[in-house]
């Protein structure tokens, strides 16, 4: 049956309609692209630190969320504050926005600054008006951050020199400014910054979390307890949350090994991010089957318990990780583009890491730089319990004029198991360690507490625990979060 010329017509119309819009929506994505990508406005992977025009750090690095993004969100609710870390889809919504205020604060060549006191900083904490409280987790060269967003030499280094937290304040609707409060960690003072910017994902997020169900805290200042008492020797810092709920809920973890030493593929691999040359290699194994290596002035151990370590044998002498003819010192920010790139280059054993050391500069030792990571899973901190106390950190790096003095990483992998129930509320915690340890009459100072796990070297299921650091000591004390 032939069709007639109209018919023919009309399906000739239809196929140049569809042409038409299938070449739209491509150069809708096109032109999407090109702003979203080319204008440093939203991001598909929430890279807090980096703006779209790529930064070294953004190139070279897989899982950069995971190493250098903010800890913890806090956003104020009035009567209450919710916490959102980085397992939590409401994490990266709020990286995002979060993340394109930071860097268009960083670009500003003039920006309304003043300083206001530690008491203005901890009204705007306990105030009711909505606030957002960002917790990098370490103290950072305001500087280098700036070079990290992409912004070779940021102003606002003039007013503060580094920070560790911030709050970011909507404002009122009678300004079209938004307020960033930061509190210089070099001398705990407190600036303002007035940053004109669009609220209106402010407003949606605002409306967002007024019905949100996830559990409430409070800062322990709020509570009282940052300041000693008579019926308590137990100071918590102000700044620390408190779970305002007698229960909650979060996974246990399984800890896996995946460093198999066995496998050349993983071997060479390892051999090779090291400059090491697999088949020409001067070798023998300890009494523990840990392989040793040695070439270039250095030494490689690759242990069955997860252990990777580097070691150069003479001073100046080892692995180059820049031009050797570089004329000028490496700073801070170059070398920890250096320590990712190494990292990054011995592929897939290195996730769920953090970067946990400060990024600032040492003018009594230039171009000398040492950093360290560390896990973090479901959230919460790894903390390593071995048997080796020497290892505290998940990787321990120094670099020195751009070559690798020392590398140790202890290798994990972790997934997640049951859901299990916090039975045992944090103060109660505090308390039971502070009896513990026996310390009254005297006053017992927590700069650092909340939950985490406990890495001993087994591959059993780690329940969660309470964890605290107190004031001028190193080491994490821990309580079991599950009884």
């Amino acid at each position: 049956m032939k069709m007639s010329n109209k018919g023919t017509m009309f399906m000739v119309q239809e196929k140049i309609k569809t042409y038409i819009l299938i070449m739209l929506v491509i150069s809708s994505l096109f032109f999407a692209n090109q702003i979203w990508f080319g204008n440093k406005l939203w991001s598909s992977d929430y890279n807090f630190f980096s703006n779209w025009r790529k930064t070294d750090i953004q190139q070279t690095i897989a899982n950069k969320e995971d190493m250098i993004n903010p800890l913890r969100f806090v956003v104020n609710r009035g009567e209450f504050q919710l916490a959102y870390g980085k397992h939590q889809p409401t994490y990266h919504q709020l990286n995002t926005l979060l993340r394109d205020v930071y860097v268009t604060f960083f670009s500003e060549s003039q920006i309304s600054h003043e300083k206001v006191s530690l008491q203005q900083w901890q009204e705007v904490l306990n105030s009711r008006r909505p606030y957002y409280y960002i917790d990098f987790g370490t103290v950072s060269s305001v500087r280098v951050l700036g070079q990290i967003f992409g912004i070779r030499d940021t102003s606002i280094s003039s007013y503060v020199q580094s920070l560790k937290e911030s709050i970011i304040v909507p404002g009122d609707n009678l300004s079209a400014n938004i307020v960033i409060y930061i509190k210089d960690d070099n001398d705990q003072s407190v600036n303002k910054f007035q940053l004109p910017y669009n609220k209106a994902y402010f407003e949606k997020l605002n409306e967002q979390f007024r019905h949100s169900l996830e559990i409430r805290h409070a800062f322990s200042f709020q509570l009282g307890f940052d300041t000693p008492k008579e019926n308590s020797k137990i100071i918590i810092a102000p700044e620390i949350l408190i779970p305002v709920v007698e229960r909650q809920q979060t996974y246990a973890i399984q800890s896996e090994n995946p460093l198999d030493i066995e496998k050349s593929e993983m071997r060479e691999q390892i051999l090779r991010a090291f400059q090491y040359t697999p088949n020409t290699l001067r070798q023998y194994v300890e009494t523990d089957n840990t392989v040793v290596y040695t070439e270039n002035h250095s030494t490689l151990k690759i242990s069955p318990s997860g252990l990777i370590e580097y070691r150069a044998l003479e001073s100046g002498r080892g692995m180059r990780l820049t031009d050797a003819n570089r004329e000028t010192t490496p700073t801070v920010y170059d070398s920890l583009t250096m320590a990712i790139n190494l990292m990054q280059s011995i592929g897939k054993i290195n996730k769920h890491l953090h970067l946990t050391s400060d990024i600032i500069e040492d003018p009594n030792s230039p171009g000398v730089h040492s950093f360290t990571f560390d896990y973090y899973y479901n959230g919460h901190p790894i903390l390593l319990q071995l048997e080796d106390t020497a290892v505290r950190n998940a990787i321990e790096i120094e670099i020195a004029q751009g070559t690798l003095r020392y590398y140790r990483q202890y290798v994990r992998d972790y997934s997640l198991k049951q859901l299990v129930t916090i039975n045992v509320p944090m103060l109660n915690a505090v308390e039971e360690y502070y009896n513990r340890v026996n310390l009254y009459p005297e006053q017992m100072h927590i700069k650092q507490l909340g939950i985490g796990y406990i890495e001993n070297g087994s591959d059993r299921v780690k329940l969660p625990h309470w964890y605290l650091k107190l004031m001028d000591e190193q080491v994490f004390h821990t309580i079991p979060a599950v009884k």
